[in-house]
């Protein structure tokens, strides 16, 4: 089976968020980029969606995410 080349930069995408995990501030980051390229007028179709479904993965450990010190 080929990759698509959307599921190779997911694919890249999740070795960035393995590496980010714990750090609040990576995974803004990384969000804002995944934010960027989805809102990018030639993202669409399966592409987007393999995106966004990606993009709820950081979300959910930015939320998770216990680096950030409480006030």
């Amino acid at each position: 089976m080929f990759m698509r080349s959307h599921d190779k930069v997911v694919n890249e995408l999740r070795k960035e968020l393995r590496a980010a995990m714990g750090d609040h501030g990576k995974l803004s980051r990384l969000h804002s980029l995944v934010t960027e390229k989805i809102n990018h007028a030639d993202t669409y179709g399966e592409e987007k969606e393999s995106l966004t479904r990606f993009r709820k993965e950081v979300r959910d450990a930015l939320n998770s995410c216990t680096s950030r010190p409480a006030f």
